[in-house]
This record gives structure tokens, C-alpha cells and sequence, in this order.
């Protein structure tokens, strides 16, 4: 386990600037809840490259695959797809309406989405965006200051798994949970997003 001090003092790490800076610790006692959760959701997909990284061989150890073998696994993989067009809700938690917790809820037309991110009880910022290869690439405004600024979350294809009626949902987000249905305030918070971008 690695110290605060050890962490600091290695550059491998991209957020270490963001220790000795004290940032972290500014906006964890930031008064704006959404502050939060897109610091959270940053530190998270920060992180995603150095568990891959221990996941992945070194490419010495890795042979050269034959035309065939290659040909095989291009027919067999697939990318991730979006879901159909809709309405979706996301959490950081399975259990929807939790204070403190963030949600995204967006509609999705045509591999396009417009949505909002928000925490019960609290303010939220409005997105634009769209499917950009294994990402959906984001545009956010802030409500308070209408400056806007891009956002990516990465998509998971995930085994396709049959369900009753609704065909295949082969995708998630990272970090986040799909959640059933939408609230009648997940609905009035899309509502103003869509009118307002």
C-alpha cells in the first residue's frame, strides 16, 4: 500500500499535482455537490489507465497473431453500441433519490444525448453530447455561470444479456449504474435541459 508521501513524490501518477496543490482537499469542502461528484467521477477515469495497464502483459510476452486468428476475433467482438433512443437514468449507486449520490438522467435520439448531472435536493448542470467511438463525449454547462466545458465518460460493452421484451442491452457506463425507471423529477430536470440547449 502505497503512502501519501510515497504517492506525492511519484510522477507515474497524474493527480499527484492535485495533492500537493491541495485541490483535492478544496473541492471535497467545495458547497457545490455537483463539484464533487464530476471531481469524483475525474479521479475515477484517472485511474482506469493504471489498472489496465497492470492487467495487460508486456508486449515481449505477446505473440504475433496469424491473418486467420485475426480475421476470427474481428467478426467475433463487438463495439459498444448505444442503446436505443430513450430515456436513461445513471447512478453512482444502484438505489435512486440517495442524497449525496450523483445521477445522470438523458435522452438518447440518434446516437445524440442532451441530459443533466445533479445530486438530489440540489442544483444540476445540463449536457450535450454524443457517441464518440468507446466514449460518449459530453459537453456540460455550468448552471450558475452558463461556461461550458467537455466531459467524456468511457462505454463498457458488457456480455449481451436477453431480457423479457426489451431485446439486448450490451452497454454500460463506466463508473455508474443503470438504474429502471425515471422519476417525474429525473423528467422535469431533462425537460428544462432540452429547453434550455
Amino acid at each position: 500500500m502505497l503512502s501519501v508521501a510515497a504517492i506525492t513524490h511519484n510522477s507515474h501518477y497524474p493527480w499527484t499535482n492535485w495533492l500537493n496543490r491541495g485541490l483535492i482537499y478544496r473541492a471535497l469542502r467545495w458547497n457545490r455537490p455537483l463539484a464533487r461528484l464530476l471531481l469524483v467521477l475525474a479521479l475515477m477515469l484517472s485511474l482506469l489507465p493504471l489498472s489496465r495497464a497492470q492487467a495487460t502483459p508486456p508486449a515481449a510476452d505477446v505473440a504475433q497473431p496469424s491473418v486467420a486468428s485475426v480475421h476470427m476475433a474481428s467478426t467475433e467482438t463487438t463495439t459498444p453500441q448505444f442503446p436505443a433512443d430513450g430515456v436513461y437514468l445513471y447512478g453512482q449507486s444502484p438505489t435512486p433519490e440517495e442524497l449525496g449520490v450523483g445521477y445522470m438522467v438523458m435522452e438518447a435520439v440518434d446516437q445524440q444525448v442532451i441530459g443533466a448531472f445533479y445530486m438530489p435536493h440540489s442544483s444540476f448542470d445540463c449536457f450535450q453530447g454524443r457517441v464518440d467511438g468507446n466514449e460518449l463525449a459530453l459537453t456540460i454547462t455550468n448552471s450558475y455561470t452558463q461556461e461550458t466545458y467537455p466531459y467524456a465518460i468511457s462505454l463498457v460493452s458488457n456480455d449481451a444479456i436477453a431480457s423479457t421484451g426489451e431485446g439486448l442491452e450490451p452497454l454500460s457506463l463506466e463508473g455508474l449504474y443503470r438504474l429502471a425507471q425515471p422519476s417525474d423529477n429525473d423528467m422535469r430536470i431533462l425537460a428544462t435541459c432540452k429547453a434550455a440547449l
